[in-house]
């Protein structure tokens, strides 16, 4: 297998289906390949219904591909047994949803350090590190708040802060301004990408909004299980 120097994610022929009425099978993903470098940022563009929450939660290894493979590293993710990809996910994968997923029953600092106690971190280097992320973005004063307190697009910079805070190689984001109003979507996306670019951390965004996209260097379009690039 061939990789490009400094590449970190590579999809290969990456096939997926579901089952539907009458024993059809809808093909959402058909012969999928990507292959982006470390660092990068990428935008996919999609209708609802197109394949593209799918294809993260194979980046993930959350999901069973009928073919195709995808490589992080150079590591084959769809092919390792469960274990292995859910220790992989924790060192490796930081993902930002659409919904924050922020716990209400912890303050703003658990809620960031929440990856680093996965890790097993020590406790005390676990909130020096998250206070000092903190810090950096005007929020150390309010880390022992609740997060009930924070508006919606606080809470978004939160859960993006929780996502990057033990330096992940790659982080998926799907629809991470979709819950957002209009003037917050911009501010918190370019928070986003500037923040994964600063970190060398390779950012994929899946998105319906061509607005969001055409924040990014780099865009695919998925349709008919395909991707094209610089279609928008």
């Amino acid at each position: 297998m061939f990789f490009r120097e400094a590449t970190v994610v590579e999809i290969k022929g990456l096939t997926k289906s579901f089952q539907q009425a009458q024993g059809q099978r809808l093909v959402v993903l058909d012969g999928l390949s990507l292959a982006l470098q470390e660092g990068e940022q990428v935008a996919i563009v999609g209708e609802s219904g197109s394949g593209k929450s799918t294809l993260l939660h194979l980046i993930a290894g959350l999901d069973k591909a009928d073919a195709g493979e995808v490589f992080i590293d150079r590591s084959p993710i769809l092919s390792m047994p469960p274990s292995e990809q859910a220790r992989w996910r924790r060192k490796n994968l930081g993902i930002v949803f659409q919904f924050y997923h922020l716990l209400p029953e912890l303050n703003l600092l658990e809620n960031v350090m929440l990856p680093l106690m996965l890790l097993n971190y020590p406790d005390e280097q676990a909130r020096d590190m998250t206070l000092e992320l903190l810090g950096r973005f005007g929020l150390k004063k309010r880390a022992y708040d609740s997060v009930y307190g924070l508006s919606g697009g606080e809470m978004q910079r939160v859960a993006i802060l929780r996502a990057v805070v033990h330096r992940p190689r790659i982080i998926l984001a799907d629809e991470p301004t979709g819950n957002l109003d209009l003037s917050m979507q911009d501010k918190v996306m370019r928070f986003l990408i500037d923040l994964c670019r600063e970190m060398r951390i390779t950012l994929i965004t899946v998105t319906h909004s061509r607005h969001i996209a055409g924040m990014f260097e780099r865009v695919f379009v998925l349709e008919r299980g395909r991707l094209g690039e610089g279609l928008l």
